[in-house]
């Protein structure tokens, strides 16, 4: 029996059809382009707050995960970022807050290699620590406050803040807090500090033990 022939041409473009429906959604930004991780727009007068770039998005479940990238120093940093969809707003439009909007892991932070030893070492320097340590080989998992009036609707180019929590059922020698930041309309995503005093813990949390 013989079998039919297949066209060549359509197979290429049915499996490019089905990758852009199911793979994940690569931005317009290229590594040459870039930005440098401090170049905060109206930064806070004595807090070191970065920028990283969304170079690439993808969902799974409900779940939102960023890939971003930055330069600082000439070397390329960058980390992935995982953040639960459709969190309840967490302040009420009379400015009430809704306690009930807490989300135990909210946010998974993950290496990505070099490139992630990378941002650890540039956030050293930022923060003006001493560490020689890599990033953490385990997924990264914080609780999250939104700071937002409405639902994080994470497929629509809003901006969305957050509370994050790191080890926030540790004692005050591993505890901090960190402003987490997704400006969806220019794809960017913000690292605000939400004080100093939690810099040497935020680094902690970030890098292997």
């Amino acid at each position: 029996m013989k079998l039919p022939k297949i066209n060549f041409y359509k197979t290429i473009v049915l499996m490019s059809f089905f990758l852009s429906l199911f793979g994940c959604n690569k931005t317009n930004s290229s590594e040459e382009n870039l930005p440098n991780i401090t170049n905060v727009e109206n930064p806070e007068e004595d807090f070191k707050d970065i920028v990283l770039k969304i170079v690439e998005v993808s969902k799974q479940d409900n779940n939102f995960t960023y890939l971003v990238k930055g330069k600082y120093e000439n070397n390329i940093v960058g980390l992935k970022l995982s953040i639960v969809n459709n969190i309840a707003a967490g302040i009420s439009k009379d400015a009430n807050i809704n306690s009930g909007s807490f989300v135990k892991n909210g946010i998974t932070l993950e290496s990505i290699g070099t490139e992630s030893d990378n941002f650890v070492a540039a956030l050293a320097k930022i923060y003006e620590l001493k560490s020689t340590s890599k990033f953490s080989k385990k997924p990264v998992k914080v609780t999250v406050f939104p700071l937002n009036e409405n639902t994080s609707d994470l497929s629509k180019p809003n901006y969305y803040k957050f509370k994050a929590f790191f080890n926030d059922e540790a004692d005050e020698n591993d505890y901090a807090e960190l402003f987490i930041n997704l400006n969806l309309g220019n794809n960017t995503v913000e690292f605000n500090e939400k004080d100093s005093e939690y810099r040497t813990n935020v680094l902690k949390s970030l890098c292997e033990n």
